[in-house]
């Protein structure tokens, strides 16, 4: 069984630690945590760019803008595809969009 656990730049040790069955992590470059008890992946994301505080503002703002969230995770698709079960944080960041469309197409369980 394949278990995509998605967080992006959230991704944390905290959340982590309860799951028992085998999963794999996926994050931003930069997550909160990537101290955590399994598999991790890191993708390239916008919010890996608004470390600086001078550009966390206008980067956040053109992206929500273009893309629609900051979040986004570059290449996740190629990830996720063929998982059975992916968990995403809440349902207004773009990499939960990114599963969702996986999900229409038939390519996640």
């Amino acid at each position: 069984m394949k278990i995509s656990f998605v967080r992006g730049a959230y991704l944390n040790n905290f959340e982590g630690q309860n799951y028992a069955l085998p999963i794999t992590g996926y994050s931003s470059l930069f997550p909160l945590d990537a101290n955590v008890p399994f598999p991790l992946v890191k993708l390239p994301s916008i919010a890996d760019l608004q470390k600086p505080p001078f550009l966390n503002k206008p980067i956040k703002y053109i992206a929500n803008r273009t893309l629609g969230d900051s979040q986004i995770l570059f290449g996740l698709e190629n990830y996720i595809r063929g998982s059975d079960i992916v968990h995403v944080a809440d349902p207004h960041y773009y990499y939960s969009y990114q599963a969702a469309r996986l999900k229409a197409e038939g390519a996640i369980k």
